[in-house]
């Protein structure tokens, strides 16, 4: 650790004696008749890595390379805003390349009080894993808390290569290959567990099942639709009166471009869909994508989506130039005959509004969250987590902040209660906790 390292953490222990002290007040600005509060509720010093990954459990954080438990009292009965700090634990040295963590769900029930999950994790050299994390209380500890991670599969992109009599004459997968975001797909099913989702440097989209409570990680399908290199996946479903839920896949290159991806079709027993590999053992070939929309001039580093009460889809980007890009999406549901004669149900996606702001933020856009339909929070390399208020056409600055973590490389955000507003998690050089007041 540097002298830089060292000064950031006396100024985090600094800032947070002077809020417990309550010689710092929490900033005011009326707009619209709405009072809106942004103050610092949490800081980490104790994360020695880059965070590059966070998953909101409640009111715990997973972060991709660390563990981090922002304690507000018991649980239910805050009735004031946190003054406190927050504990963390040095992330594993497997993940130093940079990794990207996906909650997958609650692991089997357990009798004893805690947290049970299973957690997807990947980075460079085109692995994969699935851990199991539970998470109990232990008052010997200075956190309270005792965690246990049981590691439960692994994949390579090369391990089909490796089984290979003759391999020396077939081209390996490139071992540069590196995963760049990940995106859980709950399914309808429950004989064929979650679906996850990969965005990869290669210029795939790769489907991964989840079998056998996480010990068995399979390669599915994947697509080169981009051809270039994926930055983001986001899932999201849709539902309808009289219809199917539907699940949806969202993804992101470097060139600007969004495709969607209607995953219930490809998954339906039969469906035509997934094209045969050229060779047993290799994955499924997606075809072609729903929709597809140049949003930005270039990379898209954060995605999010949100249901309307019409039945529609709020879809945000940010992107590598500073821009926000805001879209409201319909999806329609097509009547469609199967050779065999069976009648089915097809998405067809359009855009119904759409708006952009240029210059929302001075960097890349790394972290966008839109928590109601009126209100959108967005994070940038310009340590600036800016709200603005959805509905009324473009998109309208409501507040901004600047917040002390470099380097931000994903947020979260959650809904806490009506008194206390939401959360925003920052993950980058450190981690930081804010809370917004409506």
């Amino acid at each position: 650790m540097g002298s830089a390292a060292r000064r950031e953490g006396s100024f985090s222990r600094e800032f947070s004696s002077l809020l417990s002290r309550g010689c710092l007040s929490t900033s005011r600005i009326d707009m619209d008749g709405l009072e809106d509060y942004v103050c610092p509720l949490a800081t980490s010093e104790l994360i020695l890595l880059p965070v590059t990954g966070l998953e909101c459990v409640g009111d715990r954080l997973l972060a991709g390379e660390a563990w981090l438990e922002a304690r507000q009292g018991e649980r239910g009965k805050e009735t004031a805003p946190a003054r406190g700090g927050a504990t963390g634990t040095k992330g594993c040295p497997e993940e130093r390349t940079g990794s990207r963590l996906r909650l997958v769900g609650g692991g089997p029930q357990d009798p004893q009080p805690g947290l049970t999950a299973h957690v997807v994790s990947a980075g460079g050299r085109a692995e994969m894993h699935c851990f199991s994390i539970m998470v109990t209380p232990d008052p010997s500890t200075p956190s309270r808390l005792a965690c246990h991670v049981m590691h439960l599969s692994s994949h390579r992109l090369d391990d089909y290569w490796d089984r290979q009599r003759n391999r020396h004459r077939m081209v390996k997968a490139d071992p540069e290959t590196r995963y760049m975001s990940l995106a859980v797909c709950e399914l309808d099913q429950p004989s064929l567990g979650p679906l996850v989702a990969a965005a990869c440097s290669d210029g795939a989209v790769r489907l991964f099942l989840l079998q056998d409570s996480g010990r068995i990680l399979q390669l599915l399908a994947e697509t080169f639709h981009h051809k270039r290199c994926v930055l983001k996946v986001h899932s999201f479903t849709h539902e309808a009166p009289n219809q199917r839920r539907r699940l949806l896949l969202c993804s992101a290159a470097t060139d600007g471009n969004l495709a969607f991806w209607d995953l219930t079709t490809v998954l339906d027993h039969g469906s035509t869909v997934l094209e045969p590999p050229v060779d047993p053992g290799l994955p499924y070939r997606l075809g072609t994508p729903c929709l597809t929309l140049q949003a930005h001039s270039c990379g898209i580093n954060s995605l999010h989506t949100l249901p309307t009460r019409e039945g529609h889809h709020l879809v945000a980007s940010g992107s590598e130039d500073g821009s926000l890009h805001v879209f409201v999406l319909a999806v329609e549901m097509l009547e469609l005959e199967e050779a065999v004669g069976e009648g089915g149900l097809v998405p067809q996606l359009r855009v119904l509004e759409e708006y952009c702001v240029p210059c929302a933020h001075a960097a890349h856009v790394t972290g966008l969250k839109i928590l109601s339909p009126s209100i959108m929070v967005s994070a940038s390399i310009d340590q600036r987590l800016t709200f603005w208020r959805l509905g009324h056409g473009e998109p309208t600055f409501m507040n901004s902040t600047v917040y002390h973590v470099p380097d931000v490389a994903d947020m979260d955000c959650w809904p806490v209660s009506p008194e206390f507003g939401h959360r925003c998690a920052l993950g980058g050089q450190g981690l930081e906790v804010y809370n917004w007041y409506d």
